[in-house]
């Protein structure tokens, strides 16, 4: 998973800009869905379903997200070029951080060595093969909120190289970018 990420994150043509679309989107509807569904929580007392969050942990978002947040080669440039898949994903663990499935930041990223479908995997018409300890390559056991805690050198590496650039596109685009992780380290920070 890290590898394709990283291929990704190192094109910018027209594959992996139809693979960040359908990402920003998937990202954006789940943060927009759990919005509501705090909303509906707080007001009629209706929480989450208790499958979501193990549909969540069973999926490919988790690595997905992780990998994107522990991407370090050419940090700087890659998050201002892929800002807004940044911007959706740091928007998404707010909203995951701060809802009833707050767990899931905290669980660990497993890699899924073979997988049924999420649809086959609910109604139970075959399994989930995850990677086994020793077989990992470094992403087993950390967890979003891990990779959140180490994006504070990715806010200062952020903060230096908007002031290498004085056009006002990039200088927002780098602010949106050092709010977002500025909430989540806050957000870390006071636990919630």
């Amino acid at each position: 998973m890290r590898e394709f990420i990283s291929v990704v994150i190192g094109r910018t043509d027209k594959r992996t800009r139809a693979f960040e679309g359908v990402l920003v989107g998937t990202l954006r509807n789940i943060s927009s869905w759990l919005v509501q569904a705090a909303s509906l929580s707080s007001s009629s007392g209706s929480g989450i379903h208790p499958s979501i969050p193990r549909l969540f942990t069973v999926s490919h978002l988790p690595g997905v997200m992780y990998a994107f947040l522990s991407h370090t080669l050419g940090a700087e440039r890659d998050w201002v070029v892929h800002s807004e898949v940044y911007v959706a994903l740091m928007d998404m663990v707010k909203h995951l951080s701060s809802s009833s499935v707050a767990g899931v930041v905290k669980e660990p990223v497993r890699r899924v060595e073979e997988s049924c479908g999420v649809q086959a995997w609910m109604w139970d018409w075959g399994e989930v093969v995850w990677v086994r300890e020793g077989e990992a390559d470094g992403q087993e056991g950390r967890s979003l909120g891990d990779a959140v805690k180490r994006l504070e050198r990715h806010w200062q590496g952020l903060e230096r190289y908007g002031n290498r650039f004085k056009f006002a596109a990039m200088a927002e685009k780098i602010e949106m970018l050092c709010e977002g992780i500025s909430y989540l380290l806050f957000q870390q920070l006071v636990g919630g």
